[in-house]
């Protein structure tokens, strides 16, 4: 079986933003080690066990970027601007993103969890670096399929928590942020 990242139907959202704001994704990374097309789910002897028949559609990275970028464009009403489309990496009309995957862990009939440390800059006039740590976790019955559903329903609340900074240029609920004036 090949999965991918994208919410599944009940974790789709409206967009939360009536005034869409220009953004753009600096960098979304993940940690090397699963940055790969099989999936790793973690054995209760605390090993990674490679799934030799059930794989993403692309490496993870790639999974991880379309997927949070579908979320932010549902979320927000407006697709990211690609990099060329701006002046330069500090355009102060536009928001920019920057996104590392810290944790993605699947955990047999036990969660699947998401961590990540993302950094969004306000457009003018507001202005502010807004630096957030979020912790994503479902729990989850037997089953690759569980698995996947679980880390879907994760990257879906995390591209909710990043459209709500880009939109509100705010911290959000349910992610430990701090804010810094430029």
């Amino acid at each position: 079986m090949h999965y991918d990242l994208n919410a599944p139907p009940q974790a789709a959202v409206d967009s939360i933003n009536p005034n869409p704001v220009n953004y753009r994704i600096n960098s979304i990374t993940v940690p090397e080690p699963i940055d790969a097309m099989p999936l790793m789910v973690r054995q209760p002897n605390n090993t990674l066990m490679v799934l030799s028949h059930d794989k993403w559609v692309a490496p993870l990275g790639q999974v991880m970027t379309q997927a949070l970028t579908n979320g932010l464009s549902q979320a927000l009403g407006v697709p990211p601007l690609p990099s060329q489309m701006t002046a330069g990496k500090n355009d102060p009309k536009v928001a920019t993103l920057t996104v590392d995957v810290r944790e993605f862990d699947m955990q047999p009939a036990k969660q699947a969890t998401l961590s990540a440390l993302w950094q969004v800059r306000t457009p003018a006039p507001a202005s502010v670096t807004i630096t957030c740590y979020s912790t994503l976790s479902q729990p989850v019955t037997r089953g690759v399929a569980a698995l996947v559903t679980a880390q879907q329903i994760n990257v879906s609340k995390l591209s909710q928590q990043m459209a709500s900074v880009i939109a509100t240029s705010s911290p959000v609920t349910g992610a430990r942020c701090q804010t810094a004036a430029p």
